[in-house]
């Protein structure tokens, strides 16, 4: 692996690693505030969808490539997710 897509991996993993973090403290306060908790869920989707393509991402880079799609598969169904809870969430708002 050349030095630039050393460097997009680090960044990429990195980036992942944080948005994970944040998962799962979003997580924990949807749990904690159970008025709020539809709005975290939103969240929690979200960013399950920027985990799972980070992860993609990095296996795809790694020439995994079947591991890659099935993980690109699972962002695209939290995608779907994601988009069907904002428009609940908008409904039961406005």
């Amino acid at each position: 692996m050349d030095r630039k897509k050393a460097g997009a991996v680090l960044n990429l993993e990195l980036l992942g690693g944080i948005a994970g973090l944040v998962l799962i403290i979003c997580s924990v306060a949807a749990c904690l505030d159970i008025d709020n908790m539809q709005g975290f869920f939103v969240l929690i989707s979200g960013l399950g969808v920027l985990v799972n393509g980070i992860l993609a991402g990095l296996k795809l880079l790694r020439k995994k490539y079947i591991l890659g799609t099935i993980l690109v598969f699972f962002a695209a169904a939290l995608f779907v997710l994601f988009v069907l809870q904002l428009l609940t969430a908008e409904r039961l708002l406005g």
